[in-house]
C-alpha cells in the first residue's frame, strides 16, 4: 500500500512548511487544520512524493529532514499550538517548496524489496514476449 511524504505550506507565511508522512495526505490536512498546528490554520498542499509504503515514507521523510537540519533550516520546537493545548511541533522548517524538492534530488528513496522483485520480473517477461514476437 502507497504512503506519502508531503510537503503542507501555511498561506499566510512565505517560506515555512512542514514536512510529514501519512496514508492519507488529505486526511492529514484536515488534521492539521482543526488543531492549527504551529500556530497556522491556513495550510495547504503544496507537494506529494508518493513512496512504495509506509516504511519508504518514513524513511524518505526522515532522510529529507536529516538534510534540512544540517542545513540549518529547522525551525525548532514550537510550542503553544493552541490554547491548552501540550503537543509540540517539530516538523516545520523555513525554506521554500523548490529548496525541499532540491533536497529530495540529492536522496535516493528506498524502495519496497517485493515491489522492486515484481517491477523486475515483469521486465523479464516483456523481454521474453518481446523475443518470443522476433523469432
Amino acid at each position: 500500500m502507497s504512503a506519502f511524504v508531503y510537503v503542507f505550506k501555511p498561506e499566510s507565511e512565505g517560506n515555512v512548511v512542514k514536512i510529514g508522512k501519512a496514508d492519507d495526505v488529505n486526511e492529514r490536512l484536515d488534521v492539521m487544520m482543526k488543531i492549527g498546528y504551529c500556530g497556522f490554520s491556513d495550510w495547504k498542499i503544496v507537494h506529494t512524493i508518493e513512496l512504495d509504503d509506509d516504511r519508504c515514507a518514513r524513511e524518505t521523510e526522515r532522510m529529507i529532514k536529516s538534510r534540512l537540519k544540517e542545513q540549518g533550516l529547522w525551525r525548532g520546537k514550537v510550542d503553544n499550538l493552541r490554547p491548552g493545548d501540550r503537543k509540540t511541533g517539530i516538523e516545520t522548517f523555513n525554506i521554500s517548496l523548490n529548496g525541499v524538492l532540491e533536497v529530495y534530488e540529492t536522496i535516493t528513496p528506498p524502495r519496497n524489496k517485493k515491489i522492486l522483485e515484481l517491477e523486475q520480473r515483469i521486465a523479464e517477461l516483456e523481454l521474453i514476449i518481446e523475443q518470443s514476437k522476433l523469432g
